[in-house]
């Protein structure tokens, strides 16, 4: 018969039953605690035995004294144990060393026995008595005490059992005569099994506490999977919901598509109905005309018109007596066409050849031309009209009749007629004309868009009743006056129009005279001018006001400045310069573009207006500097209004569906305490703004001369840094990264340090930024990488060490695409292999642009070297982005490491970038690691590699080249 089948167990139950064995620590942990816990009853109950079995041996052939003795040091040595577990409960809360309590557990359990041991070789009568008995069994019960109280930790049992027991049967077996061979068999045998019982009971509770965890695991295990189950099932539903949408909105766009074809096929049949009832209206029309073809050539001639009759067809003219200049009647259509263009003036030719080929193309509904003829020394001007009487199938025109018509007098009348009229009806100004009286004749249209009068609202009326200007008969009397000496008069007035609203105009008056020097009309011109003065003060406007925000600008802050320095001079009074500098606001600009940063300045600016109502001036400097300047009593004063803009601009701004939350730098400078002239004043105040800035932002700094003094000392650190990159000054140290797991030093983080001559060794912390700012980050972050890979690979030829050396990457490397090149030429340079090097890069310096960020990292990685994301957990921490970047390793910032022992929170996100880190294949290293606590805690989380303090501080290149050396002792290290 075939045996059972074999069942396999799935994939899944495998990696839960391996997830969930207990590491050998946690079972030692738990074992030693049980094994306190359990083993206090035993002393207390040594005790109790010790005075039992002395009160029965007093009797008996023992000393006193040696009793009394061994009475008092087995209760000392009982006690002694029975403080230890009690401070053990103490520390068992907190982290402890397991081997040393173990050891204190075992040395007192050995103690404790040795003392029964003593008794039962030394102590126990020869002959075999109740005395004797009664003491055995003490001893008996109290071994079996023991196998229950040391069931999990047989070590323990085993000090405490062993001595009595060896004690007992040595006496025994020295008494052998009074004893015999029975007694000592049953010795033996109790001590077996009471020693068989105490392995069993420790192997059971064994398993019972190794099951026990296992399952601990296993529900953690569980209740993570379900969590995520919850999660993702969440998201499907979203994703469904989102599907459901978008079906409804295109079935909702169909619907509009369908409706939009039917309303469009509706137009359409309109349209032709119209077209069709038009043919037919034209085709009517031309046979009226056809048949009114007779009696329209007899009135033109009687009207004295030139008639011309052209058949398209047939290329024949005919054209009436008109002029000498047109020639013969009858001529074809060539020639018809020369003679025109040899009678018609050369300016007028191209218009009228332009009017007659577009309507004969159909691109106009009419041929009307006018032109100049030759007549004598003179031109003559003639209107010549046309129109098709008949046309072919496809619509052109193949007949056309037309007129000409002497139009030499009436043009040279409305030339007059129309430049008259041209600048009077049409001139911006308005004019009028008044009679001898001062009433009105005519006005223009620019006269009643002034005024808002019509023409028969002025026309007959007298110019002072219409007149609503302040003191108008004053003003009209002193225009009289001067009128009839000069003969003209002008001035600026303040009008009012009909409607009642006042403007200023500009008024001009002349006197027209006849013959005899009598006055019979007045012409005059009426400006408004409310446009000159309004561009005058918008003039004004923006020479002192910002266009953005309407705050004063630089220079009326300057102006108002000014005055204030010589009301402190004059007068005493004391004001302060308060500028305020929004942080970070050139990536809300690059982020979400200028016109969102352009509504946020206004937003701002109206925020600090609200914040300080008593301000003297508030004014806008620069693309996001703001400047106040405010008269104030004390400098707790000034304080407070610079924490009320801080508060107003914490509070969030809503752009568009941004919701935006910025913060601001402010600096201070005092009048007349820091200075009293203007341009010094300023830079105080600057200097402050960047000492705020350089604290992080958001934060209010007072000028004082250390600002001076720090400014003149970046400038001084600036000059030496360039200097100590001629004079090699800088040189590379190296931290360890220590492998949590095999305690071996893999890789070195490569660090600056900056040995000045006169200062000493110098902190990156101090110069680094100025480097930043400077330009030289690139040259120092080109020469570290060189002399960390030059050091890696002589320890690699030396056979010293073979690790890895990580090399920090600045946001400006990052910058220019040829970091790849300039690292393949170092490895070139170097022939240190690529497995060697590793990049550190941060999560702020990749995210300054994305796109460009991964390209470059993809060059890193096509090279050969390592991508490690330093600071990890500070940043954007995206995790879209990071599945995004080639990186190997993540790197948790030391903020993270630095409590995680003491909170928590620090210990849960340790936690959650390790199990990240993992799940993507990449390695994790704690920075910041100080001590034990923290080592045994990220072991314990399953970090890959620790670094920090607690293996070494940055050491120069001998001292790491000595560490290396030493690793056979390092690895023996109890870390």
């Amino acid at each position: 018969m075939a045996g059972p089948t074999e069942r396999h167990s799935s994939p899944e139950l495998r990696l839960m039953a391996e997830f969930s064995a207990p590491k050998r620590s946690a079972i030692l942990l738990h074992q030693i605690k049980a094994s306190y816990h359990e083993s206090l009853p035993l002393f207390i109950a040594s005790i109790c035995c010790a005075i039992l079995v002395t009160l029965f041996l007093w009797d008996e052939q023992v000393s006193h004294t040696l009793l009394l003795g061994w009475l008092a040091s087995t209760c000392l040595v009982s006690l002694l144990q029975i403080g230890i577990h009690t401070r053990f409960k103490t520390r068992s809360k907190q982290t402890f060393s397991y081997d040393s309590w173990h050891n204190l557990l075992l040395i007192g359990s050995l103690l404790n026995g040795a003392h029964w041991g003593f008794a039962a070789l030394t102590m126990l009568p020869e002959n075999v008595g109740v005395t004797q008995l009664i003491a055995l069994s003490s001893v008996a019960a109290l071994m079996v005490f023991a196998t229950t109280a040391f069931t999990m930790n047989i070590k323990a049992f085993l000090c405490f059992a062993l001595p009595p027991f060896l004690s007992l049967t040595i006496h025994t077996l020295l008494s052998f005569d009074r004893y015999g061979f029975a007694f000592i068999f049953v010795v033996i045998m109790f001590a077996g099994f009471v020693t068989y019982s105490a392995y069993r009971h420790y192997k059971n509770r064994e398993r019972m506490l190794i099951k026990e965890l296992e399952n601990d695991a296993l529900i953690n295990y569980l209740d993570n999977g379900r969590r995520v189950a919850e999660e993702l099932n969440e998201q499907l539903t979203n994703e469904i919901i989102s599907r459901e949408e978008a079906e409804r909105q295109l079935l909702s766009s169909q619907k509009t598509l369908e409706l939009n074809v039917q309303q469009r096929t509706q137009d359409l049949t309109l349209t032709n109905e119209r077209l069709n009832q038009q043919v037919a209206l034209r085709k009517s029309i031309s046979d009226a005309l056809v048949k009114s073809q007779t009696r329209l050539s007899q009135a033109i001639e009687a009207s004295q018109l030139g008639l011309w009759d052209w058949d398209l067809t047939s290329g024949t003219v005919y054209q009436s007596a008109f002029h000498e200049a047109f020639k013969q009647r009858e001529l074809s259509s060539v020639d018809f066409i020369g003679n025109l263009k040899k009678v018609i003036h050369p300016q007028d030719y191209p218009s009228a050849k332009q009017a007659l080929s577009e309507y004969l193309k159909r691109e106009s509904d009419s041929y009307q031309v006018q032109y100049r003829i030759k007549q004598g020394d003179n031109w003559l001007w003639v209107e010549e009209s046309g129109k098709a009487v008949k046309f072919d199938n496809s619509g052109d025109p193949i007949r056309m009749l037309g007129t000409r018509r002497n139009i030499n007098a009436e043009k040279k009348r409305d030339e007059q007629v129309r430049l008259a009229k041209s600048v009077f009806d049409h001139t911006s100004e308005g004019v009028f004309v008044l009679d001898a009286n001062f009433c009105f004749i005519s006005v223009n249209a620019a006269f009643c868009e002034i005024t808002g009068y019509s023409k028969q609202d002025l026309e007959g009326r007298y110019f002072i009743d219409l007149s609503s200007t302040p003191k108008k008969f004053k003003v009209f009397n002193q225009a009289k006056d001067e009128i009839s000496h000069t003969g003209q008069w002008q001035a600026e007035i303040f009008e009012k129009r009909k409607d009642g609203n006042y403007f200023p105009a500009w008024i001009q008056i002349n006197s027209i005279t006849n013959g005899y020097d009598e006055v019979e009309y007045y012409a005059g011109l009426l400006s408004d001018i409310s446009a000159r003065k309004d561009a005058d003060e918008k003039l004004t406007y923006l020479l002192n006001y910002d266009d953005l925000t309407g705050l004063a600008n630089r220079s009326l802050f300057k102006d108002r400045l000014h005055n204030a320095i010589t009301k402190a001079r004059k007068a005493g009074k004391k004001y302060c310069l308060i500028m305020v500098d929004i942080d970070r606001f050139k990536q809300i600009n690059d982020s979400l573009g200028h016109e969102i940063g352009d509504y946020l300045l206004k937003e701002v600016s109206q925020r600090i207006s609200n914040a300080i109502r008593n301000a003297d001036t508030i004014a806008r400097l620069s693309s996001d500097e703001f400047a106040i300047l405010i008269e104030y009593d004390t400098k707790e004063d000034v304080h407070e209004k610079a924490k009320d803009i801080l508060k107003s601009l914490s509070a969030p701004f809503f752009v568009d569906v941004n919701e935006l939350l910025i913060s601001c730098s402010i600096g201070i400078s005092k009048l007349p305490k820091d200075s009293l002239e203007l341009q010094p004043l300023m830079q105080q105040a600057a200097m402050a703004t960047q000492q705020a800035k350089y604290l992080g932002g958001n934060n209010i700094q007072f000028y004082n001369v250390a600002l001076q003094n720090q400014t003149q000392y970046h400038m001084e650190i600036e000059g030496d840094l360039r200097k100590a990159m001629q004079n090699h000054e800088l040189e590379v140290f190296f931290q360890p990264k220590v492998n949590v797991h095999t305690k071996r030093i893999e890789s070195a983080e490569a660090l600056v340090r900056w040995r000045h001559p006169s200062r000493g060794l110098i902190s990156p912390s101090e110069f680094i930024h100025i480097a930043e700012d400077s330009g030289l980050i690139a040259e120092i972050g080109k020469f570290v990488l060189l002399k960390s890979c030059q050091q890696a690979k002589k320890w690699a030829d030396d056979d010293i060490a073979t690790i890895t050396v990580s090399v920090n990457v600045s946001a400006h490397q990052l910058r220019h695409e040829n970091l790849p090149q300039a690292v393949g030429d170092v490895l070139k340079r170097t022939k240190l292999p690529e497995n060697q090097l590793e990049l550190e890069l941060t999560e702020s310096a990749l995210m300054e642009n994305l796109s460009a960020a991964t390209a470059l990292l993809t060059k890193l990685c096509a090279l050969g070297v390592s991508i490690s994301l330093d600071d990890f957990g500070t940043g954007y921490s995206s995790l879209s982005h990071l599945k995004l970047f080639p990186v190997d390793a993540l790197k948790i910032d030391r903020s993270f490491i630095r409590d995680i022992t003491s909170k928590q929170e620090d210990e849960a996100i340790v936690n959650a970038i390790i199990v990240l880190g993992h799940s993507l294949n990449l390695k994790v290293i704690a920075e910041g690691v100080e001590n034990i606590k923290q080592l045994e805690l990220l072991e314990r989380l399953g970090c890959d590699e620790i670094q920090g303090y607690f293996i070494a501080k940055p050491l120069s290149a001998a001292d790491m080249t000595h560490m290396l050396k030493q690793q056979t002792e390092f690895t023996s290290l109890d870390l």
